[in-house]
């Protein structure tokens, strides 16, 4: 089966490209965004609540993903902590 290839003309290029500045990569933004659905979570060790898995994440310095899948239950501990969700 043959790919399907799109060739996007240099408008169309700069277009998407000037869409996309300053949002993704700016650090505010994420942080706004991340907040919008915010779930609670909790350090069971350091007995601390976060307002975000993302602020948490930057807290111990690890990824969001690692939380994520502590809390999904497909692993232990993320950055060496236990996590829970705060209701």
């Amino acid at each position: 089966m043959k790919e399907k290839i799109v060739v996007k003309t240099k408008e169309e290029k700069n277009t998407i490209s000037k869409s996309m500045k300053g949002t993704h990569n700016n650090p505010e933004w994420k942080l706004r965004n991340s907040c919008q659905s915010a779930v609670k979570v909790r350090c069971v060790e350091l007995r601390c609540v976060f307002d975000s898995v993302y602020a948490a994440a930057k807290m111990i310095n690890t990824t969001t993903a690692n939380i994520a899948h502590v809390l999904a239950g497909r692993q232990n501990t993320a950055g060496g902590f236990h996590w829970t969700r705060e209701c």
